[in-house]
């Protein structure tokens, strides 16, 4: 789903990390700068990434063929249909 605010995502997201770590850890300045939470958080507050021309290529793609697929088979059958009313006459 869609995040409306990133920034309060980011936040909930960092302190429920820190409040489910029961245990301290000996390399705290290495697992507080690594591991899934903090890349997480790291991408909530970074700037979205904007959709590139490929991206929007293959989305395209991805709508058109079975569009055209659809159409084809919707032509085939028409075709069928009067195939079949002209042996029937």
């Amino acid at each position: 789903g869609e995040v409306a605010d990133r920034r309060l995502a980011a936040r909930a997201i960092g302190r429920a990390a820190i409040a489910g770590a029961r245990a301290p850890r000996p390399a705290v300045g290495l697992a507080v700068s690594a591991g899934p939470v903090p890349r997480r958080v790291a991408a909530l507050l970074a700037r979205p990434r904007a959709v590139t021309r490929a991206a929007a290529g293959a989305a395209a793609l991805l709508l058109a063929v079975p569009a055209a697929s659809v159409a084809s088979a919707l032509d085939a059958a028409h075709d069928l249909h009067q195939q079949v009313e002209l042996a029937q006459r």
